[in-house]
């Protein structure tokens, strides 16, 4: 097996990983806790559903959005942001307060993962992946990634488990693991190519034994494979049972099913990942370099020690089961049509474990071809830099936000209020929103375009329709988003009079309600196209 002492001598290990993982730990920490805001973050509509799935169960055992079934949003987070919610009341704070409590706990969790798979540099790796900027946007937002990334690992250190004892339950931990990661987030169904994995080693360990010995010696993780299924079935047929064809669909696999999977496209999701881990296209965009061809060869260049040090630690250490789910991961990114960053953070420390083996590699090589010995330990400034690259984008991301692209700082100090937050059509949303509730306080009905109906949900409390799929002739209110191609007058909306326009908006109203939204205010700043 591939040792750390191939890497940095016990000395050096000893001076630098330990202390730095527990400083990125409380870093990342600090600086969650400095931008932990009471505000839901734009164009991220996942958290909506996860806070109002959560209170549907905290509230009456169900797992409802304002009535309708969730079914493509799993249960496992919003169980979890109800338990919290029943401890400590239900608001946006608990809420990411839980999540930034699940990212502390991950990072332990993972670490553990990478020390016992002999992984180089495992607690390096894990202080780096504590201060990416993702990490510390996922940890202020509502959402499933780190606890998806908990079970991911649970799963993990249980599969080892396993791998050492075959006669105990670790079987049944690893299929609750990968169960729970499953029903957190749907792609946890990759876990099972790392319990194959396994699997396919543990029979050819056998090598020399009879046949049948060899196939009986994979049960463990045949019965792994069976408890997780169990687990993701049962909520498949609660789906099925209590609501049938009701249980909608609300993302896009009912519009494009296995269609979303043919955006084969490799230089995107190199330049995903390398958006994840330095983010390169964003240093280069403050640059002013903006040509896909050379955002893509620099990001290239950025990631092949990482497929280096793959090379290097199959070839001394062999192929281990989580090497598996992350090809899994990445093949299955590279197929997917929206190739987010964040989708990559499950593999980030395994990724970041072979990326500093093989810069280290590239140093020693240039050390011994130079014959200059102190390049031997570039690995130092190299992470050095690395760190310091990404604590710069996370006190941006605290103190100014994302540019004003679409909010302002993540810290209460930089943004006092909804109206101080957001920014573009959001604020143009909001203050729509906050006109509607002044003037409409009671229930009624609100419709919206369907890209910003979640948004206009949580910023009325209320239930909110689609005024494309669920037309009705009871809506007082409509916010049509001018990117819609359904227009207003029509025959489902034909008495509706325009009260309001902004640059992305139109707010229309049945006569029948009080006058008075007029009185909407924009700023020239915010009203210009």
């Amino acid at each position: 097996m591939l040792g750390r002492r191939n890497i940095l001598s016990p000395g050096e290990k000893g001076l630098f990983e330990k202390p730095l993982f527990l400083s990125a730990v409380v870093a990342l920490t600090v600086l969650a806790a400095l931008g932990m805001n009471g505000y839901f973050l734009p164009d991220f509509h996942d958290n909506i559903t996860y806070y109002y799935g959560a209170k549907s169960i905290q509230e009456d055992g169900t797992y409802l959005f304002f009535g309708r079934p969730i079914a493509d949003w799993p249960p496992v987070f919003p169980a979890m942001l109800a338990a919290a919610f029943a401890v400590a009341g239900s608001s946006v704070v608990v809420a990411k307060i839980l999540c930034l409590f699940l990212a502390i706990g991950t990072l332990f969790v993972f670490a553990r993962v990478l020390i016992r798979e002999d992984r180089p540099l495992p607690l390096m790796s894990a202080a780096i992946l504590a201060l990416l900027p993702t990490s510390l946007l996922m940890a202020t937002r509502i959402a499933s990634d780190w606890p998806f990334i908990l079970f991911t690992g649970l799963c993990f250190l249980s599969l080892q488990k396993l791998n050492e004892n075959r006669r105990g339950l670790w079987w049944l931990a690893a299929g609750v693991a990968l169960g729970l990661a499953a029903l957190t987030r749907q792609t946890g169904i990759l876990l099972g190519f790392a319990v194959v994995a396994q699997a396919i080693l543990c029979f050819a360990r056998g090598r020399g034994k009879p046949f049948l010995a060899r196939v009986t010696s994979v049960w463990p993780e045949v019965l792994t494979g069976v408890v997780a299924a169990l687990i993701w079935g049962a909520w498949m047929v609660y789906l099925f049972v209590a609501f049938g064809d009701a249980a909608e669909s609300t993302g896009n696999y009912e519009s494009e099913g296995i269609g979303l999977f043919q955006y084969v496209d490799v230089l995107h999701t190199v330049r995903s990942l390398s958006d994840l881990l330095f983010q390169v296209p964003t240093v280069l965009g403050r640059l002013n370099v903006t040509g896909l061809t050379a955002i893509s060869a620099l990001a290239l260049a950025a990631l092949s020690p990482a497929l280096l040090g793959v090379a290097i630690r199959w070839r001394r250490g062999g192929f281990r089961p989580s090497d598996a789910y992350v090809i899994a991961t990445v093949l299955l990114i590279l197929s997917y049509k929206w190739k987010e960053s964040r989708y990559f953070l499950p593999v980030a420390p395994f990724l970041i474990s072979d990326w500093l083996l093989g810069i280290q590699t590239v140093f020693e090589k240039v050390a011994a071809w130079v014959k200059q010995v102190s390049l031997r330990n570039g690995l130092v400034p190299a992470v050095g830099l690395w760190l310091v690259l990404c604590l710069a984008f996370d006190g941006y991301a605290i103190a100014f936000g994302n540019g004003n692209a679409t909010h302002r700082g993540l810290s209460p100090l930089a943004s006092r209020g909804p109206d101080e937050f957001y920014r573009a059509e959001w604020l143009e949303l909001w203050e729509l929103c906050e006109k509607i509730d002044r003037e409409s306080p009671e229930p009624g009905t609100v419709a919206c375009s369907g890209f910003y109906l979640r948004y206009a949900t949580a910023f009325l409390d209320r239930k909110v329709t689609d005024y494309v799929t669920e037309p009705s002739r009871e809506s007082r209110f409509v916010i049509r988003s001018k990117w819609d191609e359904v227009k207003i007058p029509s025959p489902e909306y034909p008495d509706l009079v325009l009260e309001r326009e902004t640059p992305t908006f139109e707010l229309w109203r049945r006569p029948e309600t009080e006058p008075g939204l007029s009185g909407i205010h924009f700023s020239e700043s915010q009203a210009a196209p």
